[in-house]
């Protein structure tokens, strides 16, 4: 690869040794047959002396025109062979220089598929060396259910001669998959003639991420729509109705009905209710948005005091349905914001409480080992898992099973472990689990 950037410029160039050596030695071998014939004239006596150094005289200024002209004709012939050669050499280097330099992989192939070239870009994403890839054909780079479509779409920029886009899975040499997306089009020669294809390709994992992640939002939002107007709908219809009946009922109390005052009682009632429900709506709704916040105030968090903390604060309902809890010894220390690492445990001992229906339930948390600063850790119970229709989904905002109530909570809990750098699944196996990792945030 060529250092410097600048196109070739032209440059003085020698002519060959050979072709000096080669009018050297023809002027030679013509100057010793002529004299060599003048001197045999002249010994037989047929030419004397004076005539000799005329037609020497005068053979050397013909040859020397004659081989001085042809010398500077070849030359220059020569050496505009020699120049054009050395500048196309340099052209080659300047463009493989600039197709190393590109971020995007380059392939060109002939008309068979047969590599001819291609860029350090293709070498670094495959994997393979350029001995490996002067002897693949395109197929050989893209997964099997690739294979099909990519052939036909090289069928037609052969047939049709226009460029085309397209997306395959890229595979490495070592197995790894990365989603691609290639400009392909026709080459041909200055005839129009097709001598081959091109392919510019260029990683686009960032964007099928970013896709994603659109995808989310919008399922996300059309979920905060459902809840606005669904699950905040009821409590709001309720507490428009509790103030017309407040309103008979303030009627019957100027009548010093004792209904009436029982009526009011029932309606305040109903007004504290609902707007309780409400509040806790709003509540979720707003924890949910702030989830995915980077952490705040970040200090070394001692898991198994802090979960401590949150059975205790359980006490009551672990007591009244019974629940057993098993915790590993040592949960060991977690670097982040105090307040989001109690959030990730408190939602799910929440959950494993509330939706445990075993005769006899056992919510487990345990500390599953530490690796490359992430803190792995698994909160399970022993009740009948998590619905197979929604054990997919379990994690997106508003998804709720039989019994559900917001569905809420377990995407609180994915968004923080992901704003840590986690991971995070859900499964069953003799009841629900979910795994998931904690990586210390820098302090």
């Amino acid at each position: 690869m060529i250092n410097d950037m600048n196109p070739p410029k032209a440059r003085q160039s020698k002519m060959p040794r050979v072709y000096v050596h080669f009018f050297l030695g023809v002027s030679l071998v013509v100057a010793i047959i002529f004299i060599t014939v003048q001197l045999f004239y002249v010994a037989s006596g047929n030419i004397t002396r004076n005539l000799l150094f005329f037609n020497l005289t005068l053979f050397t200024v013909i040859f020397l025109l004659i081989m001085g002209t042809s010398y500077l004709l070849v030359r220059r012939a020569v050496l505009q062979q020699v120049e054009y050669k050395l500048n196309l050499e340099e052209a080659n280097a300047f463009t493989e220089s600039i197709l190393d330099s590109l971020p995007d992989t380059y392939h060109l192939f002939d008309l068979e598929g047969r590599p001819l070239k291609w860029n350090k870009a293709a070498r670094e994403v495959t994997g393979y060396s350029d001995e490996e890839i002067s002897s693949m054909a395109p197929a050989d780079f893209v997964s099997e259910e690739d294979r099909n479509w990519l052939e036909s779409a090289t069928a037609e920029v052969l047939e049709k001669g226009r460029g085309i886009s397209f997306g395959v899975t890229v595979v490495t040499k070592d197995g790894s998959r990365i989603p691609f997306e290639y400009g392909g089009s026709l080459l041909t020669d200055q005839d129009g003639n097709a001598i081959g294809f091109g392919a510019v390709g260029r990683d686009i994992t960032e964007r099928k991420k970013a896709e994603g992640e659109l995808k989310r939002v919008n399922t996300e939002l059309e979920g905060y729509a459902h809840t606005v107007s669904h699950d905040l709908k009821g409590p709001l219809s309720a507490v428009s109705l509790a103030v017309d009946m407040l309103g008979e009922a303030l009627e019957g109390l100027k009548s010093g009905s004792l209904e009436g005052i029982e009526m009011v009682d029932e309606i305040v009632s109903s007004l504290g209710r609902n707007a309780e429900k409400a509040h806790r709506r709003i509540r979720d709704l707003l924890s949910l948005a702030e989830s995915g916040q980077q952490p705040g105030k970040v200090s070394p968090v001692d898991v198994t005091e802090l979960v401590q903390e949150i059975l205790d604060e359980c006490s009551q309902a672990l007591k009244e349905r019974s629940v057993e809890v098993k915790v590993s010894p040592d949960l060991g220390t977690v670097t982040g914001d105090p307040t989001q690492v109690q959030q990730v445990f408190s939602n799910l001992v929440d959950n494993a409480i509330r939706y445990n229906d075993s005769e006899d339930p056992v919510i487990r948390i345990s500390h599953l080992g530490d690796d490359d600063g992430g803190h792995r850790y698994l909160v399970r119970d022993n009740g009948s898992g998590i619905a197979e229709d929604i054990i997919d989904k379990v994690f997106i905002p508003f998804t709720k099973g039989k019994d559900g109530d917001t569905g809420i909570g377990l995407s609180i809990v994915e968004r923080m472990v992901n704003a840590y750098g986690g991971e995070m699944k859900a499964y069953n196996d003799n009841g629900a689990c979910f795994e998931f990792t904690l990586r210390d945030y820098p302090e």
